[in-house]
């Protein structure tokens, strides 16, 4: 992952020498569900609910490329946290609790059309990829009944998960001070799975700030 950083910064800022070039910073909220639930039965491991949950913010670094004919090539790398919790119980005083936390980084590279009016509204899509890593993880056993457990195990487990999708979104530039500019944007992304994520279509409101 440090190493994709390191080649996607050096490329966007080689390409800054000849062509007008623009960072920021990305923030935002999601519209769409933080939260999925459901309950595992009949299997080997146990019976039991399980919880899926993303922290309610995204924030990261954005780059823009200008091209001719109000187009432009933006790339952005957008942080969350991730959080999922199994139990696994046989009888209700025999089984365990799995907790993860994670980090999840998204990748998303954008072809952006720019109209011209007072405003610059802009409509932008692209592809997609989401790297999950780094998880914090727990496993608390249980053998004589809910409290306190058996036994608390905590480590650390580097197993990454990639996974793709395609992005689409639409925003105005409503302030424009010399080259600072404040840009709000509403942003809809589709993911081909959601194995460590509650919702397969993504929708969130971003606010940037670009010079």
């Amino acid at each position: 992952m440090k190493i994709c950083l390191a080649v996607l910064a050096g490329l966007l800022l080689s390409a800054a020498a000849a062509q007008p070039f623009s960072i920021g910073a990305l923030g935002g909220v999601p519209l769409s569900g933080t939260h999925a639930s459901g309950v595992d039965s009949g299997t080997r491991a146990g019976i039991g609910p399980w919880y899926l949950d993303t922290r309610p913010y995204t924030v990261g670094p954005t780059f823009q490329l200008a091209l001719p004919l109000h187009l432009s090539v933006e790339v952005d790398a957008l942080y969350t946290r991730v959080d999922s919790e199994q139990h696994y119980f046989y009888n209700p005083v025999f089984g365990m609790i799995q907790r993860q936390q994670a980090n999840a980084w998204e990748f998303p590279m954008l072809l952006k059309y720019r109209w011209k009016s007072r405003l610059h509204p802009f409509a932008s899509a692209g592809g997609t990829f989401r790297h999950i890593e780094g998880y914090d993880a727990s496993q608390e056993t249980f053998t004589f009944g809910f409290t306190p457990p058996y036994s608390v195990a905590r480590y650390h487990a580097d197993a990454p998960l990639t996974e793709g999708g395609i992005a689409a979104a639409a925003g105005l530039t409503i302030w424009n001070f010399r080259r600072l500019k404040l840009v709000p944007e509403l942003r809809y992304t589709h993911w081909t799975t959601i194995r460590e994520f509650p919702t397969q279509n993504q929708v969130q409101f971003l606010l940037g700030l670009k010079f």
